[in-house]
C-alpha cells in the first residue's frame, strides 16, 4: 500500500464535502461540523489501493485523527453523514467487523495498475446495516466486489470470454498491441507491467486511436532503427497519443503562393540567385523557403515580383 494518496484540489468546491455533508451534520447539532470534509479528507491517505479500510470508530480514532478530541460516537455520527453525503460506503457484509470504501477513489490515484488484491472484502450485495439512525440502505452495483469487477475487465481486454457477444468484443486487444509493438534490437519486455496498465486503461481510452498509433509508431524510423521505447513509458507516459495519425494541416498562405505562377521573387542567401520562394506556416512563425536548395532563409530579402 502507498505511503500516501493523491487529494484532488477540486475536494476545496466539491458540494457533496463542503455543502451536503456539513449541512447533515448541522441538522444533527453536531459540535463541529467542520469536523466533517476534514475527516472524509483524512481517510484518502489511510485507504489501500482499493480505496478501503478498517471501518471501526476506534481504528479510525487512533490512527486516522488521533490529535483530534473527539469521541466514537461522534466519529459514527461523521461516518454516517458522509454516507448519506454519497461519499463512502460503510459495510459489514453481514459480519460484526466494519470497513469502509471511498467511492471515486480511482479517479484521482496514480500507480493502480501494481495493485494485487485487498485485504478487505468489497461490498456485498444485500442491505446493509449502517451504524446510527439512519436505517437501512441497499448499495447497487457493488453486488461481486471490485474483484469482480477488475475479473470482468480482464475478460474484456485481454482473451476475449467466449460467452461474450461479437458486438461487445474489443475494437482492440492486448495481444494485438503485443504483438504490434516494435521490438528494440528483436527484444521486448515488461508484459505483465503492461498488462496491468490495459487492465485499467484500455476502457478509458479510444481503441481505434490506439491501435492507429501503435500502427504509426511502428513504421517510424526510430522503431525501424531497432530504437523503439520500452512499451511501459509508451503506455504510462501517454506517449502513443504523440502517434494518433493526423489529418494534414492546410497551409493557406504557401497554397495561395505556390498556385501563383508569379509567386515571389528573392535572392536565396545559399544559392546566390533570384528562385521563387514561398511561406509555409511552421506553428505560428513564418518561414521562407527556395525551390531550389530547400533551405530555409528567413532572414533573406526579397521582392515581389
Amino acid at each position: 500500500m502507498a505511503r500516501g494518496r493523491i487529494i484532488s484540489k477540486s475536494i476545496s468546491t466539491s458540494e457533496k464535502v463542503n455543502r451536503i455533508l456539513v449541512e447533515k451534520l448541522k441538522s444533527r447539532k453536531f459540535r463541529q461540523p467542520a469536523l466533517g470534509p476534514l475527516l472524509y479528507t483524512w481517510l484518502h491517505p489511510h485507504a489501500d489501493d482499493f480505496g478501503r479500510m478498517d471501518g471501526s470508530a476506534y481504528w479510525i480514532k487512533y490512527n486516522v485523527i488521533p490529535c483530534i478530541d473527539i469521541s466514537e460516537k461522534e466519529i459514527e455520527t461523521i461516518l454516517q453523514c458522509i454516507v448519506e453525503s454519497e461519499l463512502i460506503l460503510w459495510y459489514d457484509n453481514g459480519g460484526s467487523k466494519k470497513y469502509i470504501q471511498i467511492i471515486g477513489f480511482e479517479e484521482h490515484q496514480t500507480g493502480l495498475h501494481k495493485r494485487t488484491e485487498s485485504k478487505f472484502p468489497g461490498p456485498s450485495e444485500k442491505v446493509r446495516e449502517i451504524p446510527g439512525n439512519s436505517g437501512k440502505i441497499l448499495v447497487e452495483g457493488e453486488g461481486k466486489g471490485r474483484e469482480e469487477e477488475e475479473k470482468k475487465k480482464k475478460d474484456l481486454c485481454g482473451k476475449p470470454h467466449d460467452k461474450l457477444g461479437e458486438e461487445q468484443q474489443p475494437a482492440y486487444t492486448f495481444d494485438e498491441f503485443w504483438q504490434a509493438y516494435p521490438r528494440r534490437n528483436g527484444k521486448i519486455a515488461g508484459k505483465k507491467e503492461c498488462l496491468d496498465w490495459w487492465k485499467i486503461n484500455s476502457g478509458k481510452i479510444n481503441l481505434l486511436e490506439f491501435k492507429a498509433a501503435v500502427e504509426a509508431y511502428a513504421r517510424s524510423d526510430p522503431a525501424l532503427g531497432g530504437f523503439a521505447r520500452d512499451p511501459i513509458r509508451f503506455l504510462k507516459k501517454d506517449w502513443w497519443r504523440d502517434w494518433i495519425p493526423r489529418p494534414p494541416r492546410k497551409d493557406p498562405v504557401a497554397d495561395q503562393w505556390l498556385s501563383d505562377p508569379k509567386g515571389l521573387m528573392g535572392r536565396c542567401g545559399k544559392c546566390d540567385g533570384e528562385y521563387q520562394i514561398y511561406f509555409t506556416l511552421v506553428g505560428s512563425k513564418k518561414k521562407c523557403v527556395c525551390n531550389q536548395c530547400g533551405d530555409p532563409y528567413p532572414s533573406f530579402k526579397f521582392d515581389s515580383s
